[in-house]
């Protein structure tokens, strides 16, 4: 087993913010891109835009919140 291969093994990367980030990742582009194809429809691109938003809104709320109220959760290397 190569070095690199073994040091993997034993840290793992993890967060309290990794659900919401994948959860950004996944629908704000998503919605994004719906948005763009139906701008003709003004409300549901307007509902799209904020579907988009809420997410990042989100992750901004989260990410203050274990700034303040608890920091190692926002740690992102664990040891196994």
């Amino acid at each position: 087993m190569r070095p690199d291969q073994r040091l993997y093994r034993l840290v793992r990367r993890s967060s309290a913010l990794e659900p919401l980030i994948k959860l950004v990742a996944i629908t704000t582009p998503t919605a994004l891109l719906a948005a763009y194809a139906l701008h003709d429809q003004v409300v549901l691109a307007f509902f799209l835009l904020s579907l988009a938003a809420a997410p990042i809104l989100s992750l901004a709320a989260a990410f203050f919140y274990f700034l303040i109220y608890d920091p190692p959760r926002l740690r992102s290397w664990k040891a196994n």
